[in-house]
């Protein structure tokens, strides 16, 4: 992310928490269903969850552990990442049992692996060079590279009634055919909210050449 970005994207959400104070709002999710959002970002790796250590890239509030917590499936350790160091404030604040640290995406050191790596809500907004997709692979060809068994992330597509000024939204298919680059296991959710949808790479699968099916080690 660009130096001009990356302070827009910390000013807009200092704004947000001056005005709104620590809530989904000041978060830029309008509405009552960021729950449903993130349980779609794990659900494909929902069982694994209490045995993995997980890393949440741009997590805000901490919010999607104490989702975890909430279901009685919080990860083995849990380490989150973001920009703004009011949000990772907070985040200490209500789940002090989780790690929080300053750092772009691009700059998570790739030695901090993670069973699973997860991010929501990231890729939202427009660039001031228009290179969105760009800058979507490049974030993901990073975390791809941190996780030992999978990576799953969300996006606002633009399969939309409308689009904003400032958002920015993904094409599935475009992410799609750019996510088996990476590899061929890979799932695309669309069928949990109308205008967003998830992409979870799984990296540990395995083919069965003589069945042709994918099977865990």
């Amino acid at each position: 992310m660009k130096n001009k970005d990356l302070q827009q994207t910390i000013d807009r959400y200092n704004q947000r928490l001056d005005a709104l104070g620590p809530t989904d709002q000041a978060l830029g999710w309008t509405r009552e269903n960021n729950q449903i959002r993130l349980k779609a970002l794990v659900a494909n790796f929902w069982e694994e969850i209490p045995q993995s250590s997980l890393l949440d890239a741009g997590c805000g509030f901490g919010d999607l552990l104490g989702i975890l917590q909430k279901e009685n499936k919080a990860p083995a350790s849990y380490i989150g990442y973001d920009i703004n160091p009011r949000l990772l404030e907070e985040a200490q604040k209500r789940y002090p049992e989780g790690t929080f640290l300053s750092a772009p995406l691009e700059e998570i050191p790739k030695q901090t692996q993670a069973d699973f790596v997860c991010c929501s809500g990231v890729f939202n907004h427009k660039r001031s060079d228009g290179k969105e997709f760009e800058s979507i692979k490049n974030a993901l060809n990073h975390l791809f590279a941190i996780c030992q068994k999978g990576l799953s992330v969300n996006f606002l597509s633009d399969k939309v009634e409308y689009k904003t000024d400032h958002n920015h939204n993904s094409n599935p298919g475009q992410l799609l055919e750019f996510a088996f680059s990476l590899t061929n296991h890979v799932v695309l959710r669309n069928d949990y909210m109308p205008f967003e949808f998830t992409l979870t790479l799984r990296k540990d699968v395995q083919i069965d050449r003589e069945r042709l099916v994918f099977v865990k080690p």
